[in-house]
C-alpha cells in the first residue's frame, strides 16, 4: 500500500522559465506527431531550448500512468502568447493539467553570439597588459 511521496515535486518547466531559458516546451510520448514537431523546433532554436517529455514508465504502472497523463494532458490554448512569461508560468504551475506545446519562446542572443560579440569588442579595444589592468584596482 502506497501513501505517496511526502515532498512537493520539482517542476522542471518552472525552473527552466525562472532560469531564463528562451525556448520552453512540453510534449508527451503518446503524441508522436506533436512531440516530433516540438523536437524539431527545439533543435532548430538558436539558443538554450528545454523540452520536457512526459513518458510513462512501461515497466512500473505503464498503462495506469499513461491514462493519468492522457487524462490531464491539454494542448496550450491557441491564444496563448509564447512571449508572455507570466502566462507561461501560470500554465506550468497549473496543478490540474499538463499543457502540451510551447510555453515560452523569446529570441535573445545565444551563447555563441554573445561570445562573438565579446571577442569583437575585445579586438576593437586591443589587448591590454596585466599590469595596467591590476593598476586600475589599486587605490
Amino acid at each position: 500500500r502506497s501513501y505517496g511521496w511526502p515532498e512537493d515535486s520539482a517542476n522542471p518547466l518552472s525552473l527552466a522559465l525562472a532560469y531564463g531559458v528562451t525556448f520552453v516546451a512540453q510534449g508527451m510520448s503518446g503524441d508522436v506527431k506533436g512531440l516530433a514537431r516540438l523536437l524539431v523546433e527545439a533543435i532548430r532554436w538558436p539558443g538554450f531550448a528545454f523540452l520536457e517529455v512526459l513518458s510513462p514508465c512501461v515497466t512500473w504502472r505503464g498503462k495506469i500512468q499513461f491514462d493519468i497523463i492522457r487524462e490531464r494532458a491539454r494542448p496550450l490554448p491557441p491564444e496563448h502568447d509564447v512571449t508572455d512569461l507570466s502566462a507561461a508560468f501560470r500554465y506550468a504551475t497549473d496543478p490540474d493539467h499538463y499543457y502540451m506545446g510551447i510555453y515560452y519562446q523569446q529570441r535573445k542572443p545565444a551563447f555563441h553570439e554573445r561570445i562573438a560579440d565579446l571577442q569583437s569588442k575585445a579586438k576593437e579595444r586591443g589587448v591590454g597588459s596585466m599590469e595596467a589592468m591590476l593598476a586600475r584596482f589599486k587605490t
